[in-house]
C-alpha cells in the first residue's frame, strides 16, 4: 500500500502543488533532496486516469549538474520550444526545484528513454 502522506514530505519538487496531478497528468515526481527522480507513464493509453495503479514506473536520480549539461548541449529550437531565451532559462535553475526544467526537458529530448517502466509504485518507492 502506497503512503501518500510520506510521499507528500519527500516528493517536494513537482510540477504541480499536487502530488497527484504532477504524478499522474506530468508523470514526474523528484525528492529535492537526493535528486531521487520518479517517472510514470499510463499501462495504456487511454482515458486520463486518476488511479496510480494504471500507470509503471521507474525512477533515476537527478541533480542540478546533468541538467545543466544538457542545457548546454541542447539546440536553440528548446529555448524556442519552452519560450524562453536561454540565458533567462539558466537563470531560473534552483537545485531544490527541477521538476519542471526536466519535464521540459524530457518533453523535447527525452534523454531518459533508457528507463524499463515496468515497476509498480511500491517498487520505486522502496530503492
Amino acid at each position: 500500500m502506497v503512503d501518500f502522506e510520506a510521499m507528500e514530505k519527500r516528493f517536494d519538487d513537482r510540477t504541480d502543488a499536487t502530488l497527484e496531478i504532477s504524478l499522474l497528468e506530468y508523470g514526474i515526481l523528484r525528492d529535492s533532496k537526493t535528486g531521487y527522480t520518479i517517472f510514470a507513464h499510463p499501462k495504456a493509453w487511454k482515458e486520463d486516469s486518476e488511479d496510480y495503479r494504471d500507470y509503471i514506473y521507474d525512477w533515476t536520480e537527478i541533480d542540478i549538474e546533468q541538467v545543466k549539461e544538457i542545457l548546454n548541449d541542447i539546440s536553440e529550437g528548446f529555448f524556442s520550444f519552452v519560450g524562453i531565451e536561454k540565458a533567462e532559462y539558466l537563470k531560473m535553475l534552483d537545485n531544490n526545484y527541477l521538476a519542471s526544467v526536466i519535464q521540459d526537458i524530457k518533453s523535447y529530448i527525452n534523454p531518459w528513454d533508457y528507463l524499463n517502466y515496468d515497476y509498480t509504485l511500491e517498487e520505486v518507492l522502496s530503492q
